[in-house]
């Protein structure tokens, strides 16, 4: 029973993070997500607003892929047992494999490609 509950969790996560990436990529709604971009010291917003939606947007839909294999994972090895055991743990390590290291390149892509340039004015004397 506890396998068959599992599997239904990772499918609902599933489903919510391709909900929340469709979400993001409508126009009506990216205001609401797009108020999270953080703001520098002086006011001005520290990413680009599409280019960090658009990210975000990718990684749900990573994130997505990653829990309903999770599903299935836990699905063909607990409950109907076609898979052995070890598939679930090698899937489980990806998963959070996958988790962390998402994070990290959309942080990675950020600071790297969707910055805000900031003209600095130098004073020639």
């Amino acid at each position: 029973m506890e396998a068959i509950i599992a599997a239904v969790v990772f499918a609902v996560l599933s489903v919510v993070c391709f909900s929340v990436s469709m979400l993001m990529r409508r126009e009506k709604y990216a205001p609401i997500f797009a108020k999270a971009n953080p703001v520098m010291p002086d006011g001005r917003l520290r990413y680009d607003s599409k280019k960090r939606l658009r990210s975000g947007s990718i990684l749900l839909l990573i994130y997505g892929i990653v829990f309903l294999i999770t599903a299935a994972a836990v699905l063909l090895t607990k409950v109907w047992m076609v898979l052995p055991n070890a598939c679930l743990v090698v899937v489980l390590y990806f998963h959070g494999a996958f988790l962390i290291l998402g994070m990290i390149a959309r942080l990675v892509y950020l600071d790297t490609n969707a910055q805000l340039h900031v003209e600095t004015e130098t004073e020639s004397d």
